[in-house]
C-alpha cells in the first residue's frame, strides 16, 4: 500500500528495469484524484512507461464505468 514511490527508488538503485519485474499496482480512490490521473502518478512514480496490471480496489469506484 502506497509504496509506489518505494519501489521506484528500489528499481533506480538496484538497476533492475522493468522488464525484470511484473508491476502491478492499484486504485484505492483514497485521494480525490480520478483514476487516469492516478495511473500517471504511479506511472511517474515507479518510473516506468506502463504498468503491467492496475487494480481497483472496489467495485464502486469503477462506476458507472472505467474509459
Amino acid at each position: 500500500y502506497e509504496n509506489d514511490e518505494e519501489t521506484g527508488v528500489t528499481f533506480r538503485e538496484t538497476g533492475f528495469s522493468h522488464s525484470d519485474v511484473f508491476v502491478t499496482t492499484k486504485y484505492s480512490g483514497t485521494n480525490s484524484h480520478n483514476i487516469l490521473i492516478s495511473i500517471r502518478n504511479s506511472l511517474h512514480r515507479f518510473g516506468v512507461s506502463d504498468i503491467d496490471l492496475y487494480l481497483v480496489h472496489s467495485l464502486h469506484l469503477a462506476l458507472p464505468n472505467i474509459p
